[in-house]
């Protein structure tokens, strides 16, 4: 299907949790029980709704995993087929071509956008290729040898919702303190993500 419209994406959406007059039901559940995903929520307290959702997937997990029966099991491997990405991280020796990967689940797809202006910027500045030179250089067991390697990171698999965090936080070394960035992040309604997968990918 042809792209959607481009929109632009404020910093952090942001949820409150309370339990006044007027709140559903279901919203003063989860306020009354809202301590047992974790301690660190507070009733009242403004928190990031990114951090409770990986919680709240952990806690799940969690869940499913204490119970033995092969429903839970499914249950859980379904979580992580419908929910999630697949990284592919790599690095390649220069010299002899000698290429050592692995693969990590994630729940939600941070992404660094200092100094970008769009998702798309963002997410191809995450899968380029790194040169590791200097102090970086790349161990190659093959060779024996430390060695220039070139470092990048593809998706390898794509589950039907994926959640992507905006690192809006960093730490600046020159004032030692940590600054949030406040630009607009501009994303198309239908993101291609095919740039940044792997040849295999299913």
């Amino acid at each position: 299907p042809a792209p959607g419209p481009t929109r632009s994406f404020s910093p952090g959406p942001r949820y409150r949790v309370g339990s006044g007059a007027g709140y559903p039901t279901r919203l003063q559940y989860t306020t009354r029980y809202i301590t047992k995903l974790s301690s660190s929520f507070i009733p009242g307290h403004q928190e990031d709704s990114s951090e409770f959702l990986a919680v709240l997937f952990d806690h799940l997990i969690q869940c499913l995993s204490s119970t033995r029966s092969s429903d839970a099991t499914n249950l859980s491997s379904a979580i992580h087929i419908i929910f999630g990405i697949i990284l592919e991280s790599s690095i390649k020796c220069t010299q002899c071509l000698n290429e050592n990967s692995k693969q990590s689940y994630e729940r939600l797809w941070s992404i660094s956008i200092i100094s970008y202006l769009t998702l798309e910027q963002a997410l191809d500045e995450f899968c380029s290729v790194e040169k590791l030179t200097g102090d970086d250089q790349f161990y190659c067991s093959n060779c024996q040898a430390k060695v220039l390697g070139l470092q990048s990171t593809k998706l390898n698999h794509v589950s039907p919702v994926i959640f992507i965090q905006f690192k809006r936080f960093i730490y600046d070394k020159h004032v030692e303190v940590i600054r949030k960035i406040k630009q607009f992040i501009s994303y198309p309604e239908l993101p291609d993500i095919s740039p940044f997968r792997t040849s295999e990918i299913d």
